[in-house]
């Protein structure tokens, strides 16, 4: 079993926004207890209830990032938008897997969940924090 690494929060991630760090920190928390129970061999529910947990953590999110961003000069709002919905779309077409007792998945989760923070988070989001300084 390939083993993968849980992220520390870093301050290179903050965008300068109060409401948005804090979620980030909490959508960071979630993938790490995921990771977690990855490497752990834990239980496929606990799994499944963590990546329920970061879904509806994230449409709420989403939907307060959008207000935030679509005032923002030079950012591509439509652009970013639309990554949200590819978000919301593959993590339901994993959980919908999951609840089909298709555990397997559990890498392929991890593995979009942190490329998802590497650009996403790390390109999209930081828009945020170059617009608004």
């Amino acid at each position: 079993m390939e083993r993968r690494q849980i992220l520390q929060w870093d301050p290179i991630f903050n965008v300068n926004i109060k409401n948005v760090d804090r979620d980030h920190q909490k959508l960071l928390c979630t993938y790490n207890q995921l990771v977690e129970v990855y490497n752990e061999k834990g239980s496929f529910s606990k799994f499944s209830e963590l990546l329920s947990e970061l879904t509806d953590y994230s449409l709420n999110h989403f939907k307060m990032e959008e207000e935030l961003a679509k005032d923002i000069p030079n950012l591509n709002f439509k652009e970013h938008k639309i990554d949200h919905q590819r978000f919301i779309y593959e993590v339901a077409v994993f959980n919908s897997e999951f609840e089909r007792g298709n555990y397997h998945q559990m890498l392929k989760i991890i593995d979009f969940l942190y490329e998802w923070w590497s650009t996403h988070v790390m390109l999209f989001d930081q828009q945020l924090n170059i617009n608004n300084k």
